[in-house]
């Protein structure tokens, strides 16, 4: 409600802000639909706003909650496009042909374990927030794809 209200008081960035959260809060609620306009609206303000200087860990992370949303919704061919391109983020370009998409999905899986036995080993590790964002992203994308 309070993203209508900035967006009608003409203050992006405050509509932006709240757009992200009302988006946030929807999807922890189940509310796919609702989650899925407020992060589009949100991701099309951002990308309106700042064009060519957009930060892209933010349009990834906004694209990454766009798909998580069209997944929730059954809409999986949307949700791979969007995990897709939030993904180039973290890992760059990704593989055209099955062969190739298959090996991508197969060295994933490595790097998930690599990431996460030394953790396992000591628990003074932490995780950085970028690379737990990239962890949950690529595993939802791969188990859906394995499915």
């Amino acid at each position: 409600m309070l993203a209508y209200h900035y967006s009608r008081a003409e203050d992006p960035e405050k509509t932006e802000e709240f757009l992200i959260k009302a988006g946030e809060e929807a999807l922890r609620s189940a509310a796919s639909d609702e989650a899925l306009h407020y992060y589009e609206d949100a991701l099309r303000l951002y990308l309106k706003k700042r064009g060519p200087d957009a930060d892209p860990e933010k349009v990834a992370l906004l694209q990454k909650n766009i798909a998580l949303a069209l997944y929730n919704r059954g809409r999986f061919e949307e949700a791979i496009g969007y995990f897709d391109k939030a993904l180039q983020y973290y890992w760059g370009p990704l593989p055209g042909n099955a062969v190739s998409a298959h090996f991508k999905v197969l060295s994933a899986s490595l790097r998930l374990l690599m990431t996460l036995l030394p953790s396992l080993l000591e628990a003074k590790n932490r995780f950085q927030p970028k690379r737990m964002r990239s962890l949950s992203s690529s595993y939802t994308r791969n188990v859906f794809l394995w499915e």
